[in-house]
This record gives structure tokens, sequence and C-alpha cells, in this order.
């Protein structure tokens, strides 16, 4: 029996800033919202639509739920600082950060749907899918120079290979550049 092709290559897709902008300005408001909570802090889906107002503080964002079961903060810049501002503005600490505009929570199987339909909107090619957002927002940090461990560290990746596997490309781009 033959192994099934490409499935020990992780994925490495991931958007420039102008597809992201693109794919942003096609999107719904209220997907538009969880689609820039993954580009400004690198949350996976589920952990971004578990979040809870209190989990947002001063500058950074606490993952309760992770992947790893492990607890993580994420930084944020001024922009992503003052996303979080308007998006926690008003809302109890018990209420979720990201809810649908008629007010019941997200599910995982939307985005698929809304990701599909705005890359054909926003015609990128090939279509990304909501967790190239995640490595969109790894990609940029390791653009800006940011250390691989720092980035493991911000992902919630149990593994330094988990993070240079995904990553290499763009770490040995970085350094020729140098």
């Amino acid at each position: 029996m033959r192994p099934f092709r490409g499935v020990d290559m992780p994925r490495t897709r991931f958007l420039s800033v102008e597809e992201a902008k693109r794919l942003l300005n096609v999107i719904p408001d209220d997907f538009r919202q969880l689609a820039h909570g993954s580009l400004y802090t690198g949350l996976r889906h589920g952990e971004l639509i578990a979040l809870l107002v209190s989990d947002v503080t001063e500058r950074q964002v606490r993952v309760r739920l992770s992947k790893s079961g492990k607890p993580r903060s994420v930084p944020l810049n001024d922009e992503g600082g003052e996303f979080f501002d308007r998006m926690t503005s008003g809302k109890r600490g018990d209420e979720l950060v990201f809810a649908r505009t008629d007010g019941v929570p997200w599910y995982r199987m939307q985005a698929s749907r809304y990701m599909k339909d705005a890359c054909a909107a926003a015609k990128i090619e090939p279509p990304v899918t909501f967790h190239d957002l995640r490595r969109s927002y790894a990609s940029l940090l390791i653009n800006r120079g940011t250390d691989a461990e720092i980035i493991k560290e911000l992902l919630g990746h149990a593994d330094l290979r988990m993070t240079l596997r995904t990553y290499a490309h763009l770490l040995i781009a970085r350094l020729r550049r140098r």
C-alpha cells in the first residue's frame, strides 16, 4: 500500500498583506471581526470563538482553552489593542468577544464556507482556509525578525520543531536577506 501524497508536508499557505486586505473587504462584518482577531493574535478558530471578554486585558489576550491544554498570553500591538478594545467595549466579562450579528455563537463549520466564498469574491488563488490567517500572522512576525522560539510560544506550539517545520522556508528567506 502506497502512502498518501503530501501528508507529511505542512501547509505553507499564508496571505500577503495585500491579499489579507482584499479578503477582509469582502467578508461579512461579523465574520470579518473574527478574521481580524486571528490576524492580530494568531489564535486558532476554536480559541477565538471561545474567547471571553475577561480574557482580554491590557494589551494582551489570554487563551484559556488551547489545543495543548496549556493557557498562554498573546501580546497585542497598538492596532490590535484598539481592535480588541472596540470588540469588548460595553460587554460583560462572561460574554463572548466574537458572536454573530444575530448574537448566536460561532461554530467551527461556518468558517470554511465564509472563507471559500470570500476567496472567490476577492480572487485569491489558491484559496485560503481560516487556519491560513494564523499562518499569515506568524509569517508577518518572521518577516519582522521575531525569533522562532517566541513565535512558538505565541502560537502555542508544544515543540519548536512544529514551528520550524511549518515556517523554516520563511526563516531561511529572512536569513538570506540579511
